[in-house]
């Protein structure tokens, strides 16, 4: 055995180099450029067994790691084999272990490979013992010494210096390592990123270009050879026209990029095979004779279409440090919002994700009818909620009773004791006007997502009214039965009780929905499935003074954002139709 490498799955991250009987720690840091923090700086240690090509992987840090597929618990020590799977959290941070009969190939991303089979990483963390860490993820967290190096000599504090050095020196070698590695690709790859929401299928030989020409798979690069909506196996395909490989090759020989994007939420559903998919693409880009990258959104969340997640990676880490120009690529996808007979006896397209995952992006879009046959462009129907165009100035309007009358935020609270009655669709931004309006003015916030039943939210209400306070009941609220009992309660402490509907359609619901998922992905918050939005909206009575209402004011929606980031991503197509 000449070396023992611990080899990464995605390029991003470096290999780490195991010299014999040799432990050595492995986790967050420079040596691996992994930057997760739930990655522990000390997470798993390593001791590579030349003479058995095993080795003894010890689990160091709070989250577990994976070895083909199975956790390790703190502290565990397990035996692995040559090509073991070792993933340093759970389904993420994937790598291999390899031992080496040759002398390794060298990778110009990873500083190290150029030093003999033999020699020890400056960068590798040894230790003869087992180390003492802490796992909390502090700016000063560290390894500690083993026994035997209770003093620093000049060596260790120059790696420490150059270790520091190096930390700040990544950002700007990132993508002079993204192209020199891209650059002497010799095979194809795939990756998997962020918990493997993304697939990316790099082939050999493709180089970043300036512009280019992207297409949806499904119904735009192929069909089903069986004639139905969706492939019955993995073999299920053909190229969709016979025009797609001279085409796509023109536009290869003009300097264009070509790529694929496609959403296939059935990877994540466990509904497709993601090892038969990634197969099944390599098969399409073989029959269509170039190079071709194609990224994958395996679910829900940033990456699937219209969200740009896809779009922004390939720009970020997948083009070689070459900057895109948008204004000369272009899109082809088959979900357009075309309407039903948009061709004789054609249905009407599922949804409008290709349309809109180019107009977010700011990219020429075309039908595979249009781009492929000439075709003339075809009427279709945009999404009825435009995130482009709330433009509304004024808080709130009481509607009723009349006449009508503006309130802002000086004016929309009471002065004494009473029953607001929130009415609208989840997200429809309830509990944000509750907290920046009325809760800090003393009103008694009560939610049925906290207190888990209306007969609790009704006692909690009694209580408030009864100490002469005001009260603010922040549900969906969407039928008379839903209202009545709160309008008895304050009719029982002879209080006005005012309805504030929320001006918020479905469609934006949706919107508003997807919004909140994208900015706070890690929020404990459940996000609200369409089946909660839409059985809202079956639910729903429009409220009225003959309930018992004193007033009902129409609250419109004004959103509000932390930054110019927010407002870009809000005012972007998030939901398919």
């Amino acid at each position: 055995i000449k070396q023992c490498i611990l080899r990464s799955r995605n390029y991003k991250f470096r290999d780490v180099i195991l010299p014999n009987e040799t432990p050595v720690i492995v986790g967050r840091g420079p040596q691996t450029r992994i930057r997760d923090r739930k990655c522990s700086k000390c997470q798993v240690q390593i001791t590579a067994l030349y003479k058995s090509k095993k080795a003894i992987i010890r689990q160091l840090g709070t989250n577990p790691s994976e070895v083909d597929s199975g956790l390790l618990a703190a502290d565990q020590e397990l035996e692995v084999v040559d090509g073991c799977n070792i993933n340093l959290l759970e389904g993420d941070l994937k790598y291999t272990l390899e031992f080496l009969t040759t002398e390794p190939e060298t990778r110009s991303k990873h500083k190290h490979s150029s030093r003999t089979p033999g020699a020890t990483s400056k960068k590798l963390k040894l230790s003869s013992s087992p180390p003492r860490y802490d796992d909390t993820s502090t700016p000063q967290e560290e390894c500690s010494p083993s026994i035997g190096e209770a003093s620093a000599s000049k060596e260790d504090i120059s790696l420490q210096d150059s270790i520091a050095d190096e930390e700040t020196s990544l950002e700007t070698l990132h993508q002079s390592v993204v192209r020199d590695f891209n650059s002497l690709s010799t095979q194809d790859r795939w990756e998997e990123y962020d918990h493997s929401k993304i697939f990316i299928f790099t082939p050999a030989g493709i180089k970043g270009q300036n512009k280019v020409a992207a297409f949806d798979l499904d119904h735009t690069i192929i069909t089903t050879q069986s004639g139905r909506v969706f492939p019955t196996s993995t073999d299920d395909w053909k190229i969709f026209y016979a025009e797609i490989p001279g085409r796509i090759k023109k536009l290869h020989n003009e300097g264009f990029k070509i790529v694929i994007f496609t959403n296939q939420k059935g990877i994540s559903r466990g509904k497709t095979s993601a090892p038969d998919f990634k197969k099944k693409i390599q098969r399409i880009v073989q029959k269509l004779g170039v190079p071709i990258q194609a990224l994958v959104s395996t679910g829900h969340g940033k990456y699937r279409k219209p969200n740009t997640g896809m779009w922004d990676y390939l720009l970020q880490k997948c083009n070689q440090g070459i900057p895109i120009d948008v204004k000369s690529s272009i899109y082809v996808g088959d979900a357009a919002g075309r309407l039903e007979n948009w061709a004789p006896k054609k249905k009407k397209d599922f949804s409008c994700a290709d349309r809109l995952f180019a107009l977010n992006v700011g990219l020429q879009f075309y039908t595979p009818e249009e781009f492929f046959l000439g075709q003339k462009p075809a009427n279709y129907k945009m999404p009825l909620f435009d995130p482009r165009n709330i433009r509304t100035t004024t808080l709130a309007v009481k509607c009723l009773p009349l006449p009508k009358e503006d309130l802002n935020s000086d004016t929309i609270f009471a002065s004494s004791s009473e029953m607001v009655v929130f009415v609208g669709f989840p997200a429809a931004g309830k509990s944000h006007f509750a907290l920046s309006y009325l809760i800090p003015k003393g009103y008694v916030h009560i939610n049925r997502d906290t207190l888990g039943t209306w007969q609790k939210c009704v006692s909690e209400a009694s209580k408030a009214l009864s100490n002469g306070q005001k009260v603010v009941i922040d549900n969906t609220n969407p039928d008379l039965e839903s209202r009545k009992r709160y309008i008895e309660v304050a009719q029982k402490f002879k209080v006005p009780c005012r309805c504030f509907l929320f001006d918020c359609s479905l469609e934006q619901a949706k919107h508003n929905n997807v919004f909140r998922e994208l900015m706070n992905p890690d929020d404990k918050h459940v996000g609200v499935n369409d089946m909660v939005l839409n059985s809202y909206k079956g639910k729903f009575v429009e409220p009225s003074l003959k309930e018992g209402f004193t007033s009902i004011i129409k609250v419109n929606f004004i959103p509000q954002f932390k930054n110019k980031n927010e407002e870009k991503l809000f005012k972007r197509f998030l939901i398919e139709k």
